[in-house]
């Protein structure tokens, strides 16, 4: 009914009238994008996995978990593995939890990612 009324008021006023053919194009999500949220919880388990933690938050930090250089690298690799993305061992020592990691992983999987695999 909204639409008739703002055609008849198109015409009383001169602008020009909507087209009836427009076509609405639904943006879809890149299929390569993860949300925050599938990357939060694959990290998470990987976390858990590794460090044998039943529950880990994401403002938990890796050292304070007991994480080392050796640590880094198998995490590296499963993250690598299951998310497909390349971080370095300086970003996860540089990361002040695994919030910030799973930051970095969504900047690389993300379709104005720098570094995708």
């Amino acid at each position: 009914m909204k639409y008739h009324l703002q055609r008849k008021k198109y015409k009383k006023l001169g602008l020009p009238q909507l087209k009836e053919n427009i076509k609405i194009k639904k943006v879809e999500d890149h299929p390569g994008d993860l949300t925050y949220y599938e990357v939060k919880n694959m990290t998470l388990k990987i976390f858990c996995e590794f460090f044998a933690y039943q529950k880990l938050d994401v403002t938990d930090n890796f050292k304070k978990l007991g994480g080392d250089s050796l640590a880094a690298i198998n995490i590296l690799a499963k993250i690598e593995s299951k998310l497909k993305c390349k971080i370095t061992v300086d970003e996860i020592f540089s990361a002040e939890n695994i919030d910030v990691i799973i930051e970095i992983i969504l900047s690389l999987t993300s379709t104005f990612g720098l570094n995708p695999l």
